[in-house]
């Protein structure tokens, strides 16, 4: 008969339900990779039972599959949607700043009238294949919205994770959670502070800048007028800061950028301190959507059964 590398009725309570969670985070990831069998696990829930911690044992157990369930599917299928939308959406403000490229750098520039003539029919090109999608009335400008609502689930869900965990006290999230949750808050700032940049560009080309003082850039005048003349510049103004304050909201805050202003020389490390005091999702959120999070862990506190 095979000796059993623990005697559960020989361990501490608390040692006992480390072995539960233990097992179970290994097990939600993959079943191969379990740490007892059926016969071990049912022994550490029946020594637990004796000692008045079955109600523990079941509220750990759900919480791992909770943040398990939550980090796999709705940080990964968030990140789909993030992704999917930001590449419909923010493709055209790409598109938009490789034509203010062409208007802007100086080994670029035409020299003859042609070579003018040219250069606008290419721009006109790139603004019309496939056609930009930027008027008010167009269904597609609801994707602003969609961003954000997306952002907005994706930091809800990562929540949820940290409060189960603070629900049970005890260390439950699998390496590949944290991981998740880890590139989840990169994918955020990355995607977001990218679509920033082209609209940063398009602003400086257009002479919609400000800066410290107050002073706007100087336009481009001849990528000016073709923007006016196609799209309009003062409905492409509205559109980027519509998308301006929506990534502003969702990627910044002040108390955040108050701090690395004032660590600003202190380099990488400093970054990295700063961001793990203010995470990406501790902002960004109504006070509702956090009551939301809060309502999701009271329930799984009240479940009766394992999930």
């Amino acid at each position: 008969m095979t000796k059993k590398l623990v005697d559960f009725k020989k361990t501490s309570d608390e040692n006992l339900l480390k072995l539960w969670v233990a097992h179970y985070k290994k097990y939600a990831e993959d079943s191969e990779r379990k740490l007892f069998d059926k016969s071990e696990i049912q022994e550490i829930y029946d020594e637990g039972y004796k000692r008045g911690l079955a109600d523990t044992l079941m509220q750990l157990y759900n919480a791992i599959y909770a943040v398990h369930i939550t980090a796999r599917t709705d940080l990964n299928n968030g990140i789909t949607r993030l992704w999917t939308h930001i590449n419909l959406y923010g493709d055209e403000y790409k598109r938009l700043e490789q034509i203010a490229e062409m208007y802007s750098r100086s080994d670029l520039k035409p020299d003859t009238d042609g070579a003018k003539a040219y250069r606008e029919k290419v721009a006109l090109y790139l603004l019309n294949d496939p056609p930009l999608k930027q008027n008010d009335t167009d269904e597609y400008t609801v994707g602003e919205q969609i961003i954000e609502n997306t952002v907005k689930g994706l930091k809800s869900s990562i929540l949820f994770c940290k409060k189960a965990q603070e629900l049970v006290g005890l260390d439950i999230m699998s390496d590949g959670a944290k991981e998740q949750i880890k590139s989840t808050r990169q994918i955020i700032k990355g995607l977001l502070g990218e679509i920033a940049n082209h609209i940063g560009y398009l602003q400086y080309t257009l002479g919609l800048m400000k800066d410290e003082e107050g002073n706007t850039t100087k336009p481009n005048k001849d990528f000016y007028k073709l923007i006016d003349n196609n799209i309009g510049v003062d409905k492409l103004a509205k559109r980027m800061a519509k998308l301006e304050e929506i990534i502003d909201r969702q990627i910044h805050n002040e108390e955040l950028m108050e701090e690395l202003k004032k660590r600003g020389g202190e380099g990488l490390k400093a970054l990295k301190e700063v961001e793990e005091k203010y995470p990406i999702e501790s902002f960004g959120l109504t006070k509702g959507e956090l009551d939301g999070v809060d309502k999701d862990i009271k329930r799984l506190s009240k479940l009766s059964r394992m999930i």
